[in-house]
């Protein structure tokens, strides 16, 4: 799991009116592993696509889509 801590402001007019300190929290997991979870959630015809082509994946995509029916 990654930790990252980040600041945020929403500024109106120019003038910061809200403030807010918060840590995100990130799993990564690579494909196989996504794929054994959407099963074990009940999807099925789970296919992986290229982020942004929407063609299959290959070994070279850095990100992917996991794309199923429920």
């Amino acid at each position: 799991m990654q930790v990252q801590e980040i600041r945020a402001r929403l500024r109106r007019d120019g003038r910061v009116v809200r403030e807010e300190e918060r840590a995100l929290a990130e799993c990564l997991y690579v494909a196989e592993e996504v794929l054994l979870m959407l099963a074990g959630a009940g999807f099925r015809d789970v296919s992986v696509e290229a982020c942004w082509s929407g063609g299959p994946a290959t070994d070279d995509d850095v990100n992917v889509v996991s794309v199923g029916r429920a």
